[in-house]
């Protein structure tokens, strides 16, 4: 496969990685406008500074500044091959209407990438829900946090004060934990019955360094916090009727059954068990990483389409943060 990827900078040089482990890709093409210095050490690469002959490639890897994703989806859509893109989706209303208004033809050609529905945890969610062995879901608790708001280097990051905000922590984190929740809803709960609120806070004067969002829908919440400055922690726990399924830093635990009883009758935590042990949060994340890449691939080598419900909740995700800017500005 000969692939073209737009955009060259930090998190693009990950991705540009696993596509080179992948045996069916044969050559990677990477427009770059000002070819320079690049740290990439890889033989089947070449930089481009012209984006020409589009019709060649077998698909295209969109992997640019997140204002720029729909731009190069209107550029790369007409040829009729699968697009990657990484989140967001869009970052206007005039944007989300351009895409929501699209052929399905069209929908099912483009994929965006976000990788959390390619982890464990959320494969097993999916699974206890099909199965009902944990009975209804009903609430979602997501905490992400770690301490890069005291590191000198990014005190002047966009990640702090842009008025993007994508590039904040409410869009930069939050996204994928809404487009979390929104796989594991159903698309008529999404469609009629999804309300959504925002609050960003700070521990330092005249940035964004900290984010709650709720999610509400007739029979599912959710609890989103996230912190540029604490302590790492990072933790997701799935509350269902009859148990409990957790993501706690590195590993993935079931606390089941709900009827669990002390010698005098009374309900107590049921005993956990640890279904899955990763080395670290980012070993867990970055396999999430290569699978949501190699899903890509291999659908796109097999000639398969993409979810149109996939392709919705990642146009909603940007849409509730999209109006929650609006409302904060």
């Amino acid at each position: 496969m000969k692939i073209l990827v737009i955009g060259y900078r930090n998190h693009s040089e990950s991705i540009i990685r696993i596509l080179a482990k992948i045996k069916r890709v044969k050559k990677i093409y990477i427009f770059k406008r000002k070819i320079n210095k690049f740290s990439l050490n890889i033989s089947n690469i070449e930089f481009i500074n012209k984006l020409t002959n589009l019709s060649i490639y077998d698909c295209y890897f969109i992997l640019s500044p997140n204002n720029t994703h729909v731009k190069y989806i209107k550029r790369l859509i007409k040829f009729n091959k699968k697009i990657f893109c990484e989140k967001p989706s869009c970052t206007t209303i005039l944007e989300y209407d351009y895409l929501i208004k699209l052929k399905k033809k069209y929908k099912r050609n483009i994929y965006f990438n976000f990788n959390l529905r390619h982890t464990e945890l959320y494969e097993l969610a999916k699974k206890y829900l099909k199965t009902k062995k944990l009975g209804k879901l009903h609430h979602l608790y997501f905490k992400g946090a770690n301490g890069i708001a005291f590191k000198k280097k990014l005190k002047t990051s966009k990640r702090f004060n842009s008025s993007n905000i994508f590039d904040r922590i409410t869009g930069n984190i939050g996204v994928h934990y809404i487009n979390f929740f929104l796989g594991l809803i159903s698309p008529r709960l999404v469609s009629y019955k999804f309300k959504i609120n925002c609050i960003e806070g700070s521990t330092r004067k005249k940035v964004t360094d900290y984010a709650k969002i709720d999610i509400y829908t007739k029979n599912i919440f959710g609890s989103i916090f996230m912190t540029y400055s604490s302590v790492a922690d990072y933790q997701v726990e799935l509350v269902f009727t009859n148990g409990v399924l957790k993501f706690n830093n590195n590993r993935i635990i079931l606390a089941f059954p709900r009827d669990s009883f002390d010698i005098n009758g009374n309900y107590i935590y049921p005993k956990e068990k640890i279904l899955t042990k990763f080395s670290s949060y980012k070993d867990y994340t970055k396999k999430s990483f290569y699978n949501s890449v190699n899903y890509f691939i291999k659908s796109t080598y097999n000639k398969k389409s993409f979810s149109i419900k996939n392709f919705d909740d990642s146009l909603l995700t940007s849409k509730v943060l999209i109006k929650a800017n609006n409302k904060k500005n």
